[in-house]
């Protein structure tokens, strides 16, 4: 989510993914990824949503996904809007994975009561937060 490049996506998908969601707002940041995800032939393995985050979330299915990248712009209030969407929907199957990135500056206050912290790490001004769903 919050996609920008695809960078996080595309390494899951090098590393085995069966399937990656893309989304993000620009238009140009989804077409470039659309562009390198179809010169890498990965045909198949992936949707890009060029749409508002919210908004994608509103409409997508109960326990869908087995890991997820969430890294909105920031010092936003998405981050909190997102988590509050994936712990409201239930979007992560038991087992998945979250991943979190986001200003250190900013406090991720909506995590689910179903979210362990698995690991988390500091670099300069971003902090890095990896939960499992139990």
């Amino acid at each position: 989510l919050f996609c920008g490049t695809g960078s996080l996506g595309l390494e899951a998908l090098s590393r085995g993914a069966g399937h990656c969601d893309f989304v993000d707002k620009s238009s140009s940041c989804t077409e470039a990824l659309v562009s390198c995800l179809r010169d890498l032939n990965a045909d198949g393995l992936f949707r890009v949503h060029c749409r508002d985050v919210i908004d994608f979330l509103s409409v997508a299915k109960t326990s869908s996904y087995d890991v997820v990248f969430i890294d909105p712009p920031f010092n936003t209030k998405l981050l909190n809007e997102t988590c509050r969407s994936f712990s409201d929907k239930d979007l992560v199957l038991p087992g998945g994975m979250i991943y979190l990135e986001f200003s250190s500056s900013d406090r991720p206050d909506c995590i689910s009561p179903r979210w362990e912290k698995f690991r988390e790490k500091k670099s300069g001004s971003v902090k890095y937060c990896l939960y499992l769903n139990s």
